[in-house]
């Protein structure tokens, strides 16, 4: 059973978003926290989760699905996964669907001891994201069916968000978007505005080996008043092993703090896979994601 402190420290987040967004949808705060990347500039299928853009930059047919598993003591667990389409040359289509709970925090009278089952918490949401690409530009735009529940109280709602995604130059490239953002257009407790820069510093050779280095930045404003800054860096050896790592300085409740990510990817043709640990929500533990991509038609 949950320490109920704990507990009630992650429902202080689970304002509404004046009803039109799921009352637990700080569940989805998980996902962007095990990103070794900065979110507005992610990668894979489910990129489209954090700026629908990025699926104008993907080939063919691809598919990709995210689990992540916070601690015993927290006891979050996620899937995000996602299927995009290029209708042709500059238009895409993406379909994804994400369901993050919050599992054994069972219901207690008089003692300590659960009796009378479990209190069901969790926030699922089926999406369709549309992306076209113009040269050095793409824009996308997501629409977002929520349904939640915390413990009796229910609730569905509406998120719509926007993103771009901008070459400036072969090295440099430019990301925007907003993230759970109401269908009203109303700034909304959970909305996020993100924003990433990431530059191809260039490779060099170590040994029989090639690497690729990148370096990335990324801010994260919340309705809150909160502002996230992470530092990435991105390392590709021989286009097969991929080592990314960010640093987030996060703007918590008391005061800032620093947490860092790590993910390491095999990139075997067509596919991809890869595992990440972050030091979690709110310093209360390692948190990881397992990762996997495919390209099924290029």
């Amino acid at each position: 059973m949950k320490q109920f402190t704990i507990f009630l420290g992650f429902l202080s987040l689970a304002t509404p978003l004046q009803g039109q967004a799921p009352v637990s949808s700080f569940l989805w705060r998980l996902a962007d926290q095990t990103l070794a990347e900065p979110a507005a500039l992610s990668s894979g299928t489910t990129a489209m989760f954090w700026n629908p853009a990025a699926i104008a930059r993907l080939p063919g047919m691809t598919a990709g699905v995210q689990v992540v598993r916070a601690p015993d003591i927290v006891g979050i667990d996620g899937v995000l996964a996602g299927v995009t389409r290029q209708v042709t040359s500059s238009l895409s289509l993406g379909l994804s669907f994400g369901r993050f709970d919050i599992r054994d925090i069972v219901r207690t009278t008089s003692s300590p001891i659960g009796e009378l089952g479990s209190i069901p918490i969790y926030d699922q949401m089926a999406a369709l994201a549309v992306g076209y690409s113009a040269g050095p530009l793409s824009v996308g735009a997501t629409l977002r069916g929520h349904d939640s529940r915390f413990d009796i109280e229910s609730e569905t709602g509406i998120t719509t968000d926007i993103g771009a995604i901008l070459s400036v130059t072969t090295r440099l490239t430019l990301g925007a978007s907003t993230h759970l953002q109401p269908a009203d257009f109303d700034r909304g407790e959970m909305t996020q505005y993100l924003g990433a820069a990431k530059y191809d510093v260039g490779g060099f050779a170590f040994g029989t080996d090639s690497i690729a280095v990148s370096v990335g930045y990324g801010i994260v404003s919340s309705a809150r008043g909160m502002v996230d800054h992470t530092i990435g860096l991105d390392l590709l050896v021989s286009n097969v092993v991929r080592i990314s790592g960010t640093g987030v300085r996060e703007d918590g409740s008391i005061e800032a703090s620093w947490r860092p990510t790590i993910e390491v990817a095999l990139v075997l043709g067509k596919y991809a896979i890869g595992v990440a640990r972050s030091e979690g929500l709110n310093g209360l533990g390692p948190s990881y994601r397992v990762d996997f991509d495919m390209v099924l038609i290029q």
